[in-house]
């Protein structure tokens, strides 16, 4: 599951993390930290880096892998949620009370756009999950 919306790894999992009925990726960009209000928490590790072109320019986004278990599904096993957060400039000039990239000039607009949706295309390439929504 890739979104701009996105809960927190070390908090209760949204609706998807809790119902969903297997394993699931969740990919969302990080928006900027605001220390008491928004926290990312430790990351269990770092993944390679994505090197995207966007506009002519290589830009790097950084990947934090956190894992956790989403508990016991009602069905009676155990479900883990995998959140890959990305990490660069555009997407952390984002706010809680501002998740979509506005108000940006229509540049930055794209430009964002173009970094999250070929970041999202390289972490299939690279995952290679059954589904993706």
């Amino acid at each position: 599951l890739a979104s701009l919306e996105h809960s927190l790894p070390h908090l209760p999992h949204d609706l998807i993390g809790r119902h969903h009925p297997s394993d699931i990726l969740m990919v969302h960009p990080m928006l900027a930290e605001e220390p008491g209000k928004l926290e990312y928490g430790e990351a269990y590790d770092e993944q390679p880096p994505l090197r995207i072109l966007v506009d002519g320019c290589h830009e790097i986004v950084r990947v934090f892998r956190y894992v956790r278990s989403a508990g016991n599904h009602p069905l009676g096993y155990t479900v883990r949620v995998e959140f890959l957060l990305l990490s660069h400039e555009l997407f952390e000039v984002r706010s809680r009370e501002s998740i979509y990239p506005n108000p940006m000039s229509r540049r930055a607009v794209l430009a964002f756009f173009s970094l999250w949706n070929q970041a999202v295309g390289a972490l299939l390439v690279r995952h290679k999950p059954w589904v993706f929504h």
